[in-house]
């Protein structure tokens, strides 16, 4: 791994050591919240993540992680998930549509203890209620590991945190989850 982190990103992961599994990295665009994320993983040994990206994104997140000799599937088209995840590869990349239509066919409920890691780039995407959203709440509540990654949480008012902030450290954080 020839990768050399800067500064700001050697201090988080200094930072997070001592914490919970749990993160939401609100950094610009350039700072490197990428490598972050994914050091941040592979210092919790977790063995098997799902990163969920937008599609446009997907060449940055290979191209990182084959930097770092990491094993890298993408679940769209044919290659959805369900086989995806018998193939035990370390990193698993799908964009939030993708999340939702293996909601919507039962298999994340399925394939859900397969994966220790959670990774979800452009999170203030689940800012608002949809099925996507609700769908990625239900699933993260089993995750050990999580993070989240932003250039900007909140984008309109604080209401835009909730959803983001429930994705990664769960209902218990903000008490009685009123929006069911």
């Amino acid at each position: 791994m020839g990768i050399v982190l800067r500064k700001h990103q050697k201090e988080f992961l200094n930072h997070e050591k001592g914490l919970k599994d749990h993160a939401v990295l609100e950094w610009k665009v350039g700072l490197g919240k990428t490598f972050a994320s994914i050091f941040y993983m592979l210092e919790r040994f977790s063995k098997s993540n799902l990163i969920i990206a937008p599609k446009t994104t997907f060449p940055d997140w290979i191209k990182a992680l084959e930097s770092l000799d990491q094993e890298v599937r993408v679940a769209s088209g044919k290659f959805r998930l369900s086989s995806l995840v018998s193939a035990r590869t370390c990193w698993t990349l799908i964009n939030p549509e993708g999340l939702r239509i293996e909601v919507g066919n039962g298999n994340l409920e399925k394939f859900k203890n397969n994966f220790t890691g959670l990774i979800v780039d452009e999170l203030t995407r689940f800012r608002r209620k949809s099925k996507q959203t609700a769908a990625l709440r239900k699933f993260a509540k089993e995750i050990q590991y999580k993070i989240g990654l932003t250039g900007q949480l909140v984008v309109k008012d604080l209401t835009d945190c909730y959803n983001p902030m429930n994705i990664i450290f769960g209902e218990k954080t903000f008490g009685v989850n009123y929006y069911k």
